[in-house]
């Protein structure tokens, strides 16, 4: 017998392993919760056949928009909101116009935020209209909005 199963593995694959092990093995699957449509004051005859009722299943699990977000999460999302308003204030000190490799060293510097997540939180903030991107030149350009952003970031920063 080896130490991994593997003999055990192969056996199942070609069909050499006792039925009566391999059910002791594995768990049986839990069924569903199944209600009935049928309420109580419905009664069926007893001289006619029972009307087939269609059994519903209950769910257990709470829809995801309405989970509430776990401590983790809210950290996950000011250092996000931080790093944008850094790369927002850089932005603006460059005189609007940052190149993304200026963007992307304080990112990944201060923020150890680099390359995929990087290129994920800069689409983030195109799609929010805070920045815009020449690909021709490799800058990214603060909006309108972007600017009231930090604005608003420094707004919460006094109070």
């Amino acid at each position: 017998m080896s130490r991994f199963g593997l003999r055990k593995k192969i056996k199942r694959a070609l069909g050499f392993v006792d039925s009566h092990q391999e059910q002791r093995a594995t768990p049986q699957p839990k069924s569903p919760v199944v209600t009935s449509t049928m309420t109580p004051s419905e009664s069926t005859p007893v001289s006619s056949a029972p009307k087939p009722s269609v059994p519903t299943v209950e769910s257990t699990s709470a829809p995801v928009d309405t989970q509430p977000t776990s401590e983790q999460d809210e950290k996950i999302l000011k250092h996000r909101r931080r790093t944008k308003i850094a790369l927002l204030k850089l932005t603006a000190k460059s005189n609007g116009t940052a190149a993304l490799g200026d963007l992307h060293d304080l990112a990944e510097r201060r923020y150890f935020i680099a390359h995929k997540a990087f290129s994920d939180l800069m689409e983030e903030m195109v799609a929010e209209g805070v920045f815009l991107y020449d690909w021709s030149a490799g800058e990214a350009s603060i909006t309108e909005l972007g600017t009231q952003w930090i604005e608003n970031d420094a707004k919460g920063k006094k109070k």
